[in-house]
């Protein structure tokens, strides 16, 4: 007996993590919300749930999803010169999404910047 590949049956999924957080970087982060997401996407909010338990842990994924495009400053011998370098652009990618830098202030650090940023240099 040999095992062969099904194909899928039905439809592929319309949703993924990646497409649901291209999307909710589209729609401005003061408002953002499961709801406005979900019918950007065309799906039920319920849908999101699947991917992201509650509407903080999504603005969460955002927020990190959003430092993954924070272009480093190259390294320097002046740690201060470095850091100021990296604010600019951290303030230039927070400028980009209106409200990112109020809720990231509230939620605290979550350690992926300070993580993301440090591991990259």
């Amino acid at each position: 007996m040999s095992s062969t590949a099904r194909n899928p049956v039905g439809r592929p999924p319309s949703l993924s993590r990646d497409r649901i957080l291209q999307t909710a970087l589209e729609i401005p982060f003061k408002n953002l919300s499961m709801l406005r997401l979900a019918r950007k996407l065309r799906v039920s909010d319920a849908a999101l749930y699947y991917y992201f338990p509650t509407s903080a842990a999504l603005r969460g994924a955002v927020v990190n999803a959003m430092t993954q495009h924070l272009p480093l400053p190259p390294r320097t011998k002046n740690w201060r010169t470095w850091m100021k370098k990296l604010s600019h652009a951290m303030y230039d990618q927070l400028a980009l999404h209106p409200g990112s830098a109020a809720f990231m202030m509230a939620a605290g650090p979550t350690g992926i910047l300070h993580y993301e940023v440090m591991r990259r240099h």
